[in-house]
């Protein structure tokens, strides 16, 4: 489900109803999932819990630091108790696409040992998910959570009330690809792309304010996540290998394979960079200056919108 607010509504409302609707959503996700679903079901749940963190993160000043807090660690531990398993989802995943990708040119097998070494690897978190009944858990937790969250306020009027949190989540993702660009470490670039979701889905969250107000940034952070993570998931299967966690039989094999991600993910981390370029290259204070216009039309064509309403009213 996309996040969107309703043309009507004020982005008090529409905040509060939109995580609302991602709690529920989450909470309905863990009811009765057939076990072909798991999976996809993990996926969505983290996700979630990442949108609703970035859009806390938005609201951050108007909620108080204390409040932030509390809902950063609470939906930040609940993704924890699932993000192993979606590790190896993900890094399986992305090495099935690389052995798609090389398919014509190598045997089919030879990326087999680190796809089975995630399947084995994910199936005893998932033994442990069932047996410890992870998911009983996560649902009790979000009915709690959802319970509470129904009595909340939140009034944001102006935009000066959402800016700071908004600057400064660019301004660290700003920050994070120079250092990225710099050193080009996986740490350095796995801190860039955390960075980079924040921004995205808090671009996200407004566009369904101003549909296509926003321009084409989301889906820039949006490409810009994915190659990173992708960068991210080959990085992983790459320590895999160099620590002898996945074995190989033929050492030329085990050779042949780490050249091939070391390859692919320096396409990968030149392209984010370009991209990223792209996506921070204003500074931070003309950044905020143009959401701020995007704002200013909105609450102008909501203006209007009232006045014609009125007009019509009388005749």
């Amino acid at each position: 489900m996309s996040l969107q607010l309703k043309r009507s509504e004020d982005f008090s409302t529409g905040v509060l109803r939109v995580i609302d609707e991602e709690i529920s959503r989450a909470y309905n996700l863990l009811h009765d999932v057939p076990p072909l679903d798991r999976h996809e079901t993990i996926h969505e749940l983290r996700k979630t819990f990442k949108e609703l963190r970035a859009i806390f993160r938005l609201i951050r000043d108007e909620m108080g630091e204390e409040a932030f807090k509390k809902e950063n660690i609470f939906f930040r531990d609940l993704g924890r108790q699932i993000s192993e398993i979606r590790d190896h989802t993900a890094v399986m995943e992305t090495t099935e696409q690389l052995r798609e990708q090389y398919t014509q040119g190598f045997d089919s097998e030879l990326f087999a040992p680190a796809i089975t070494y995630q399947l084995q690897e994910r199936q005893k978190l998932e033994d442990a998910y069932v047996n410890n009944d992870v998911p009983g858990y996560l649902r009790s937790q979000l009915g709690n959570k959802l319970q509470e969250h129904r009595s909340w306020t939140v009034s944001v009027n102006a935009f000066e009330q959402i800016a700071p949190s908004l600057k400064r989540v660019y301004k660290r993702g700003q920050h994070s690809l120079r250092v990225a660009m710099a050193s080009q470490a996986t740490e350095d670039l796995h801190e860039w792309r955390k960075r980079v979701k924040y921004l995205r889905y808090q671009i996200d969250t407004l566009s369904r304010i101003w549909p296509g107000l926003m321009g084409s940034l989301e889906d820039e952070l949006h490409d810009l996540s994915d190659l990173l993570g992708f960068d991210h998931d080959l990085s992983i299967v790459q320590k895999q290998i160099n620590d002898n966690m996945v074995v190989f039989e033929n050492p030329v094999d085990k050779s042949l394979v780490i050249t091939i991600i070391e390859h692919h993910r320096s396409q990968l981390q030149r392209h984010a960079l370009i991209k990223g370029q792209n996506c921070y290259y204003e500074k931070p204070t003309a950044f905020i200056d143009r959401i701020h216009a995007y704002w200013s039309n909105y609450e102008k064509k909501m203006s209007d919108n009232e006045l014609v309403k009125k007009e019509n009213l009388k005749y």
